[in-house]
């Protein structure tokens, strides 16, 4: 799937589960992809190599509305201003985030690492605690900022490592384990 710069003709809405290779964004515009009925009876996106590009001259609101699955580990290159927002579930067995602009995940159910080397990552939901792996932050040494909040409260991850210039936020009623610093910033609403 590709939205070019001045993507103009209305929010596209796939009636049925659909297999893409990645998804590149490239626009100035607000847009959103969804299913109807907020992907009720199916309707999932899954993209195969697990990949997104948005573009560094992207900027304003993009949002995907529909349950994502990843064929493989993702690594996706937010660029530009404004934000990208997943609003359903995204399903992957390992991700990374990339670039400056910000990512919200609504509710990421990630089995594997999880990693944010650059740019903003907001990610909350019932899943939170399903991060498997470990959790990454600003480890390339690029600035980098995780937003968690758990919405189902409980253990969040089992083992993070914080580069030098990284922030790591947590939000609720959170427990942290297996936490690794060389600098960065850590912050919490519960005392660890």
């Amino acid at each position: 799937i590709k939205f070019g710069t001045g993507y103009d003709s209305g929010n596209p809405a796939l009636h049925s589960n659909r297999t893409v290779n990645d998804i590149i964004i490239d626009t100035n515009s607000d847009i959103a992809i969804y299913a109807p009925e907020g992907g009720v009876g199916g309707r999932t996106l899954t993209v195969d190599s697990g990949q997104l590009t948005r573009t560094t001259s992207s900027s304003r609101y993009q949002h995907l509305k529909m349950p994502i699955v990843l064929g493989t580990p993702g690594v996706w290159s937010v660029g530009g201003s404004g934000e990208l927002v997943v609003h359903e579930e995204l399903q992957a067995l390992g991700f990374t985030k990339l670039g400056a602009a910000t990512l919200r995940l609504k509710a990421p159910k990630i089995l594997g690492p999880f990693s944010v080397q650059s740019g903003l990552v907001w990610a909350y939901g019932p899943y939170i605690s399903t991060l498997g792996g470990t959790v990454s932050v600003g480890t390339t040494g690029d600035y980098a900022v995780l937003f968690l909040a758990d919405l189902a409260a409980g253990l969040i991850g089992s083992n993070y490592v914080l580069g030098p210039r990284a922030e790591a936020r947590f939000f609720d009623s959170s427990t942290i384990s297996g936490l690794s610093m060389s600098g960065g910033t850590l912050l919490n609403a519960k005392a660890l």
